[in-house]
């Protein structure tokens, strides 16, 4: 929209020059140094805000040291904070790794570290999942590496009720999924991912886990 935005400045001011009288050439040249001018200033600002936005994002997926025992207590709904408990235990299970919060709302177990292509890179966890109000959703980026897989497709079609998102899977409780189903799916995604990038193990949040 912002790029929409001072494209169609853009068109303004070649319209108006067109409508304008008969300018002599040097006011033709400094118009458009003013309209290049403008054009940079913007185009600053663009990378200033995409910067920004990238910097905002990574902060909210950092490891924190709150307590995923008091996260997981404090969520109202009854029948979500059993599935937390019971999610906690499926995914220490399969990953061998002890539970931590990641930002203010998703449970992460272990970490790796991710180059993309442009150079950005960062830290994330392996398998994770957040008890948000609309949906738990489970972060299960290794499901994307085998997206082409028949067998992913044969699992998604056996799992019970769910949405699928881009390394994402909905649920709205556990009782709508086939559990077993569920954990292969994990364990599949989990085995994706780090047999793509190098592991890290992260520990948990000390005697406050579950």
């Amino acid at each position: 929209l912002h790029q929409q935005a001072y494209i169609g400045q853009v068109h303004i001011h070649s319209f108006h020059l067109c409508k304008m009288p008969l300018m002599s050439r040097p006011s033709v040249l400094y118009y458009g140094i003013i309209v290049r001018w403008c054009l940079s200033i913007d185009l600053h600002n663009q990378r200033n805000i995409m910067e920004w936005s990238t910097t905002m994002a990574q902060n909210k997926t950092r490891p924190t040291s709150q307590s995923v025992q008091s996260f997981i207590d404090a969520i109202e709904n009854e029948r979500k904070r059993a599935d937390s408990i019971a999610l906690v235990q499926i995914m220490r299970e399969i990953s061998d790794e002890e539970p931590r919060m990641w930002g203010e709302s998703m449970i992460g177990f272990g970490s790796y570290h991710y180059q993309y292509a442009s150079g950005h890179q960062g830290d994330s966890f392996q398998i994770g999942f957040a008890p948000r109000k609309a949906a738990i959703t489970l972060y299960l980026m290794g499901m994307y590496m085998y997206s082409d897989d028949p067998e992913r497709d044969h699992l998604l079609d056996r799992l019970g009720k769910h949405k699928l998102g881009k390394g994402c899977l909905y649920i709205n409780k556990l009782a709508d999924v086939d559990i077993d189903v569920l954990k292969t799916i994990i364990q599949r995604a989990l085995e994706q991912l780090r047999a793509h990038y190098t592991p890290r193990k992260t520990g948990g949040t000390g005697p406050n886990v579950i």
